[in-house]
């Protein structure tokens, strides 16, 4: 069974934007602002985000577990020499 580690919310409870709820990538900025990390540092956070969703068919950060990180770096080490 994999365990699956809750990404807490910025925003009050029942937040939404553009009439839905707050997406992931916004909920990251606003995590990151908050600790107020540089404007690169945010960039290169939602840059590998997105290279990991992508990797992972396009699914939600939520749906996946610990198999899909070690994939996801084992990918990275052995063919693109990250």
């Amino acid at each position: 069974m994999q365990r699956r580690v809750p990404i807490r919310n910025p925003e009050p409870d029942g937040a939404t934007k553009r009439g839905g709820p707050v997406r992931l990538l916004d909920r990251v900025r606003a995590a990151i602002e908050t600790r107020h990390y540089s404007r690169r540092t945010e960039r290169a956070y939602i840059g590998w985000i997105r290279r990991f969703i992508v990797a992972n068919g396009k699914r939600h950060p939520a749906e996946m577990g610990a198999r899909e990180v070690e994939k996801f770096l084992s990918t990275l080490a052995t063919e693109a020499k990250v």
